[in-house]
């Protein structure tokens, strides 16, 4: 026969109390804007000058595919895609240049063409070239730099 050991003694623990919802604050930053349906599609990565060219054509009524990837290989990408590419700028055309190019980083640069000058230098529309990244500006290239780059059309 087995010994019983010492009686425990039973506790009863008060009763925990129920949670409680955490209080809400709305965010103090505001929400950001709201997204065409054409921005919706775009995939780019906002802020870089791939983004900026798809969402300044789509403006502009003209449509392009949203997976080229970087901007050095929008050029093949675009003619897998039945467009054209030419050494000869138009208005709406897009200006690419491979890495090293021109200035361009190491994916490459795109714009956007948005006027022809008389004397053949251009006016492109860009993201993420002067000012840094996120920052749109405008520049006039001079004819003879535009020679030797991609437009896309």
């Amino acid at each position: 026969m087995q010994e019983e050991g010492p009686a425990v003694e039973e506790y009863n623990a008060p009763a925990a109390p129920a949670p409680q919802a955490a209080e809400y604050e709305e965010p103090s930053a505001p929400a950001p804007a709201a997204h065409t349906a054409a921005s919706a599609a775009n995939y780019y990565t906002e802020g870089d000058c791939t983004w900026h060219v798809y969402e300044r054509l789509n403006e502009m009524g003209i449509s392009i595919d949203s997976s080229w990837g970087n901007a050095s290989n929008w050029d093949s990408a675009a003619l897998g895609s039945g467009m054209t590419v030419s050494n000869s700028p138009s208005a709406g055309a897009i200006m690419q240049l491979d890495p090293g190019q021109g200035g361009a980083g190491g994916m490459g640069h795109v714009a956007v063409v948005e006027a022809v000058n008389a004397d053949g230098s251009i006016q492109v529309s860009e993201m993420n070239w002067n000012g840094g990244f996120g920052v749109e500006s405008t520049r006039t290239i001079s004819a003879a730099a535009a020679a030797s780059y991609d437009f896309i059309k």
